[in-house]
């Protein structure tokens, strides 16, 4: 979350400071906590557990089987 964020911006000044081995080393980790960030479990999908699944402005019969 907050971290991935400070990184991205971190990566673009390093980027435009011409900085390539602190670039590297931001983006490993920056690599790291996206890949250990699961889109099924991680923060995001707690935060959406009491959405519904298919909204009221959906068209329903879209999600027919």
């Amino acid at each position: 979350g907050k971290r991935i964020r400070e990184l991205q911006r971190e990566v673009g000044r390093v980027v435009a400071a011409g900085g390539r081995a602190r670039k590297e080393g931001l983006v490993r980790e920056l690599d790291g906590l996206v890949a250990g960030a699961c889109v099924l479990c991680g923060e995001g999908a707690v935060r959406m557990i009491d959405e519904p699944f298919i909204l009221e402005t959906d068209n329903k019969e879209e999600w027919a089987i």
